[in-house]
């Protein structure tokens, strides 16, 4: 059975990996709330328009899981 980190890692697909944090928010006492959503969003969209050569789905995950 995969981890935590592999599960949400693995989704690639940003929808979907916004609803598994919201799933978890109620199981596992994960924060999530409207500024996760807006700060993961901020994060991909400078991605994309800057074409920085970094891993989007790595950088997009820490942001959702980040607790600032």
């Amino acid at each position: 059975m995969e981890t935590f980190a592999e599960y949400i890692l693995n989704e690639k697909d940003y929808m979907k990996k916004l609803g598994i944090m919201y799933f978890l928010e109620k199981k596992a006492d994960i924060f999530f709330n409207n500024s996760v959503v807006f700060k993961s969003c901020l994060a991909k969209l400078f991605i994309e328009k800057e074409n920085l050569d970094v891993d989007e789905n790595l950088v997009v995950t820490a942001c959702m899981l980040m607790r600032m």
